[in-house]
């Protein structure tokens, strides 16, 4: 992990720049640290400056730079190209952010930036601390993507508009309340969805005279459409979900795929004959029908724990593959409503899973373990359900492999 932090002498024009790296899983203090590479850019007069490599080999490092700008702390574009595979923080505010999402000339960058603001908006809504004018200005950031980037590189568009899911914004919470984080998520999907749907309709319109072509041709364009089905499909663009239900019957795979996974989000017939259609042509092909299995899963229903049961004795599902077991217990992890039960009655399926397959395939069972890892770190009662799961799966016969990612977990449980 490493921060960043600006040091900016208005006088003489010096920006200072202090990082620090911390191996935040590293017991052993003294060992040594890391060489990381870190490509950087200075923004000065509303334009990037030449590339700057830095490279960061002690815990602590100072790097300055003279330069002529306004008398505001200059922006930077950090970890430019990716370039190197760590998580970061800087002490750049949400205006530098925005700025950077809109004009920075690397699209690391860019994308880097539009992540943040989307977390931002998502985290600030669950505390309790809605940021309207954030979210606003979110929507606007989107839009100037989508313009300048919607004729000349939809591979772009593709990664900027895959907006993080709400599992992947557990991991900057601190005390996780996964089911007002996951309200929180979908209200700003879907705003984001409402403001955006005219344009996005254009897009979706262009993009349809591509979709037929014969891959590696138009593999933008097809997941692409996906995209934007998953969003226009929450605000009940019932042309949109028409074609997202017929889309399972068409040679496409990909398409086929973003039709079910954009239609999940919605109680709708055509969800039901969509997922109908999809079983109906891949029954005999196991390896297809787990997308199947998945998505029914993932679903949100008032009965969804009873309805996974049901899966798991499906004809269809087969028990001694790993990925069919993936597919199922993965996708109701997913369904954070069931998952997330506030009885445990979600935990309690999963850890009666985990030792089930464990018995079959103590290397499957021990990495669905896993989903467990963070128990600490949840709000109540959530904390306490997955406690007493976890604590089930310890009294059990379980293999090796199992026990030992149970023992990592149990360490700070009390009987």
């Amino acid at each position: 992990h490493v921060k960043i932090k600006r040091n900016w002498d208005n006088k003489n024009k010096i920006l200072e720049i202090i990082v620090e790296q911390f191996n935040i899983n590293n017991l052993d203090k003294e060992k040594s640290p890391l060489t990381i590479p870190i490509k950087l850019s200075i923004l000065n007069c509303q334009k990037n400056n030449k590339e700057k490599l830095l490279v960061l080999d002690k815990n602590k490092q100072s790097f300055k730079f003279k330069t002529s700008t306004n008398n505001k702390t200059p922006i930077i574009s950090i970890f430019r190209q990716f370039s190197a595979p760590v998580t970061w923080e800087s002490d750049l505010d949400s205006d530098e952010i925005l700025y950077l999402a809109s004009n920075d000339n690397d699209l690391f960058s860019r994308w880097e930036a539009i992540q943040t603001i989307f977390i931002k908006t998502v985290l600030k809504r669950c505390n309790g601390e809605k940021d309207e004018i954030l979210e606003n200005q979110l929507i606007e950031i989107l839009k100037i993507n989508i313009d300048t980037y919607k004729d000349c590189d939809l591979s772009f568009l593709t990664v900027i508009l895959s907006l993080p899911k709400s599992q992947e914004i557990e991991s900057y919470q601190k005390i996780i309340n996964p089911i007002k984080l996951d309200e929180s998520y979908n209200f700003i999907i879907n705003k984001i969805a409402k403001n955006l749907s005219n344009i996005l309709e254009d897009l979706l319109f262009y993009l349809t005279n591509f979709k037929n072509q014969e891959w590696p041709n138009g593999k933008y364009e097809r997941k692409l459409i996906g995209i934007i089905w998953y969003l226009l499909v929450r605000i009940k663009k019932k042309d949109v979900m028409k074609t997202a239900m017929n889309s399972v019957d068409k040679k496409s795979m990909t398409l086929s795929r973003a039709g079910l996974n954009a239609l999940k989000s919605i109680e709708c017939p055509e969800r039901e004959k969509a997922l109908e259609n999809f079983y109906n042509r891949w029954k005999n092909n196991g390896v297809v029908l787990d997308t199947w299995f998945s998505i029914q899963a993932s679903i949100k229903r008032t009965d969804s724990i009873k309805y996974v049961k049901e899966l798991i004795h499906h004809e269809k599902f087969d028990a001694l593959a790993p990925n069919s077991i993936r597919a199922v217990l993965g996708g109701f992890i997913q369904n954070k409503e069931g998952f997330h039960n506030l009885t445990g009655e979600g935990y309690s399926f999963i850890a009666k899973q985990i030792c089930l397959v464990d018995k079959r395939n103590p290397i499957t069972a021990s990495r669905i373990m896993k989903i467990f890892n963070r128990w600490e770190s949840y709000d109540e009662p959530f904390k306490n359900n997955m406690k007493n799961s976890i604590k089930y799966i310890l009294d059990q016969d379980i293999s090796e492999n199992t026990r030992e990612v149970v023992s990592q977990l149990s360490k700070n449980i009390k009987n």
